[in-house]
């Protein structure tokens, strides 16, 4: 936030501090200068912290852009301006508690108002790579209820105005502010006090619509990584479902299903992280910028009842300055959870892993069922994006073979006609890359007096 409500600078003990531009020479500097100070510390972590996460997800992913013109790497973007906000909000801090350039108040107006457009850019950024990725997802284009989510175009046009109204708005407020500050006039206190309302009222209305996206389109990411999570749960074969089905013997089942489901176990971790990985992004975001409007807003309109009580004002210093700090180091809490590798000493992948006959046992009629995997054909049952969101490569490479179950003693075979299988994909976002799994939907025979079924096998890539 740029500057106080009052149109001087306090240079004596009897004032109370104007927090957002001075903590020196005034009463309460104490207090303020150790709110700075820890602001100072708990900057430091954010950005020791978004550097290294950063580099360790560009590691992971060699063929990984941080910039892309086509799209927004969402966490990446957000992690690449978070080292620039917390080195200016280091820089700022330090700036109010040494009494740099004590005179020179256009720059100082500059530098703490760049500290908060950056941080405000950094989780827009984030924002919008949320809004490109969503409508990318299968599980919504199917529905026409999201169908008003905005294109590339828009996402682009959005975010591009977003950062120029905000970034000229503040930077000519903050300008002018420092300007009448340092060459005062006669009308300088009228002249600051409007400025200072049009600034407070502007970055209010900033962290509103960050706010508001955050609560729909934020919570609906949220809400596809849970259906998703709740999908694979589902899926036959993965470790829960023995303990409630009674179809097949227990012995049976473990032998069956016991390669098949160990992976599914370390895909099911690695969702179940993602999923709580962003749900802790999600609520601090929300938190931190419904905050921010309020004690903007606030600040908008009673600064100087709020800048003339000292207790208020060590309030406001220490809530608006700890708040967002505390929220971020959560952030960055919950991004290095998502990233914390799974052993993968239990992880056994289709190429190489043969599933072994299962015999099914009927009130009626007994079954007999014996998949035979070929390794060259496990590649054709799934197809995994890029590392980039703005891959449009097919999801199935070509159509899935279809298990068919036999009421007569043989083996099954894979049916590779279109006609007799559907398949839905469903992405469950975490961050760039995408996770993709497609779920094969069970469908009756053709042929109603058939004695065969058809069933499907969901796989995950």
């Amino acid at each position: 936030m740029s500057s106080s409500s009052l149109s001087y600078v306090n240079t004596s003990q009897t004032n109370n501090c104007e927090w957002t531009i001075s903590v020196t020479n005034c009463y309460g500097q104490e207090y303020f200068q150790v709110v700075y100070g820890v602001t100072t510390y708990l900057s430091l972590f954010v950005l020791l912290s978004s550097v290294w996460l950063l580099l360790w997800r560009l590691y992971r992913s060699q063929s990984m852009t941080l910039f892309s013109i086509k799209g927004f790497l969402s966490l990446e973007g957000y992690l690449f301006t978070q080292i620039f906000w917390s080195f200016a909000r280091v820089f700022s801090s330090l700036i109010l508690i040494n009494n740099w350039f004590p005179e020179q108040w256009i720059l100082r107006e500059i530098v703490i108002d760049l500290t908060w457009f950056l941080g405000l850019v950094s989780v827009a950024t984030y924002l919008a790579g949320v809004l490109r990725t969503i409508p990318r997802m299968n599980f919504y284009r199917q529905n026409t209820h999201y169908k008003h989510l905005p294109n590339f175009r828009g996402i682009a046009s959005i975010y591009v105005s977003y950062v120029l109204v905000l970034g000229i708005i503040s930077i000519i407020c903050a300008v002018m502010i420092g300007y009448h500050r340092q060459y005062p006039t006669e009308n300088s206190a009228t002249i600051i006090k409007n400025l200072i309302t049009v600034y407070y009222c502007t970055e209010s209305i900033s962290t509103l619509l960050i706010t508001i996206g955050f609560i729909i389109y934020g919570n609906k990411l949220v809400g596809i990584a849970s259906e998703g999570l709740h999908l694979l749960e589902g899926v036959s074969g993965y470790p829960s479902s023995p303990r409630k089905s009674s179809r097949y013997s227990h012995n049976t089942k473990r032998s069956a299903y016991s390669g098949i489901s160990a992976e599914l176990e370390v895909k099911h971790k690695k969702l179940q992280r993602s999923v709580r990985k962003m749900r802790v992004i999600n609520a601090a975001f929300i938190l931190s910028f419904a905050g921010l409007c309020v004690i903007l807003c606030s600040s908008a309109f009673l600064y100087e009842q709020i800048f003339k009580n000292i207790e208020i004002s060590k309030i406001l210093a220490a809530v608006s300055n700890w708040m967002p700090m505390m929220l971020n180091v959560s952030v960055m809490a919950g991004i290095a959870y998502g990233e914390m590798r799974i052993s993968e000493n239990s992880e056994l992948r289709f190429d190489n892993q043969k599933m072994p006959s299962v015999s099914t046992s009927s009130s009626t009629t007994p079954h007999f069922l014996t998949i035979e995997r070929i390794s060259s054909e496990a590649g054709s049952l799934y197809h995994s994006r890029n590392n980039s969101t703005d891959s449009e490569a097919p999801l199935l490479r070509r159509p899935a073979p279809v298990a068919t179950i036999s009421s007569r003693k043989g083996s099954a075979q894979l049916d590779s006609s279109p006609n007799n299988t559907t398949s839905s994909t469903y992405m469950v976002i975490g961050s760039s890359p995408l996770t993709t799994f497609t779920t094969l939907s069970i469908l009756p025979p053709s042929d109603s007096t058939s004695n065969e079924e058809k069933i499907s096998i969901s796989v995950l890539p």
